[in-house]
């Protein structure tokens, strides 16, 4: 069955790591000033196994680094009045630990 389920990123976190439907989808990304929280909406097969993704926030003129292995794949831009921050899935990316 595909639902559309929210998830909540903060920005100023380095890497974000979510429990998401191994297939799914990212539909909507939105940043809300008074909470520094980012909301994604994604369209997912619920009935497919959770698995953990690794996102992370990057804002525009910020460096980041990532190892030759690691590649990042272009989400979504959201906008906080003179900031413009830029949401990337990174994969290749084992998380730390039981999530």
């Amino acid at each position: 069955m595909r639902v559309v389920w929210k998830f909540e990123m903060n920005v100023g976190s380095d890497d974000v790591f979510l429990q998401m439907p191994a297939i799914s989808q990212i539909v909507e990304a939105r940043f809300h000033p008074a909470t520094k929280m980012v909301t994604l909406w994604a369209l997912c097969k619920s009935d497919t196994p959770l698995v953990t993704k690794t996102f992370m926030i990057v804002g525009t003129g910020q460096t980041y680094d990532r190892v030759d292995e690691q590649v990042v794949q272009y989400i979504w831009t959201v906008f906080d009045d003179d900031y413009v921050w830029h949401i990337f899935e990174v994969l290749g990316v084992k998380c730390p630990g039981p999530q």
